[in-house]
């Protein structure tokens, strides 16, 4: 099993953000003496735990952070949920599931400060590219539920694969967050699928994560080339975006991970002066309920 590298200490960037910002997607590991990774996952982590993220969040200037159960968890919250547990006042939680919760489970994940749950849809080859959480076809059952606690459906998934099924994902009637970007490249920015993922984000209850640049990008920081698509799904949606770090950038195997500062920074070249509170502040306090 490979161990990602750590991230690098946080540091402040060249931009401040605005009182009551929020890193809407970060990741807990450990400590893995209590919380310990998943039989099946596919890498190995440093332990990274609540008060990592929170000393990522005082050194960038943020207030809040909406912790993502990553994939190394499989469908297993508890790490997620002891961090939200410590710090209720500043953090929400994302879970995944696997489908086989019982009302109990999610009554007390969503009673602890959780909002919504992921499903990582992400493919690779003919298959998904992680095991362990719920698919479509679960979240078609578990959407009455999911209604009842006034939760969002967080999407892993390639914005071209949510297009493909999108009648389906309509119907589950709760909002739905496409995470990193909808995995869009510039080269998709002349498609007519892109221009349609983009009227979604216009027209129906569909928002999306500014995150993720890092792994788009194929000239490292600051990520420039990347800003020609986040800059249109900012602009398709201001109301309806909100920026994630990624941090501590998980499976990073063969070169550093990026500083959150820079990834922070891209998101200032990316929105308008007019539009950064909204994106960074009152977005995410509508979505979580901050």
């Amino acid at each position: 099993m490979r161990i990602g590298r750590p991230p690098p200490p946080p540091r402040l960037g060249a931009t401040r953000a605005p009182i009551g910002s929020c890193d809407c997607h970060v990741h807990v590991l450990g400590p893995q003496s209590a919380f310990p990774l998943a039989a099946d996952r596919s890498y190995d982590s440093v332990d990274l735990a609540a008060s990592d993220v929170i000393h990522h969040l005082n050194t960038l200037g943020l207030e809040r952070a909406v912790v993502v159960t990553p994939t190394a968890y499989g469908a297993d919250n508890s790490a997620t949920l002891s961090a939200i547990q410590q710090f209720s006042c500043r953090l929400r939680g994302i879970a995944v599931l696997d489908g086989s919760e019982s009302d109990t489970t999610l009554s007390t994940l969503s009673s602890a400060g959780f909002k919504g749950a992921r499903l990582n849809l992400l493919r690779s080859g003919a298959g998904l590219k992680y095991v362990g959480g719920a698919t479509l076809a679960d979240a078609e059952r578990l959407a009455p539920r999911l209604r009842k606690l006034g939760w969002h459906l967080q999407l892993f998934i390639h914005f071209r694969d949510l297009l493909a099924d999108l009648d389906r994902y309509l119907a589950l009637g709760v909002t739905l967050v496409v995470d990193h970007l909808g995995r869009a490249l510039p080269d998709d920015l002349a498609t007519e699928d892109f221009g349609r993922f983009l009227d979604l984000l216009a027209t129906n209850s569909v928002w999306c994560k500014l995150s993720g640049a890092d792994r788009l990008s194929s000239d490292g920081a600051p990520f420039t080339d990347i800003d020609a698509v986040a800059r249109r799904i900012a602009d398709a949606a201001p109301t309806k975006v909100v920026w994630g770090s990624d941090w501590p950038h998980v499976a990073y195997f063969d070169r550093d991970p990026p500083h959150a500062a820079d990834l922070l920074d891209a998101l200032f070249r990316w929105a308008d002066p007019a539009a950064l509170r909204q994106i960074l502040c009152e977005n995410p306090a509508r979505l979580y309920e901050f």
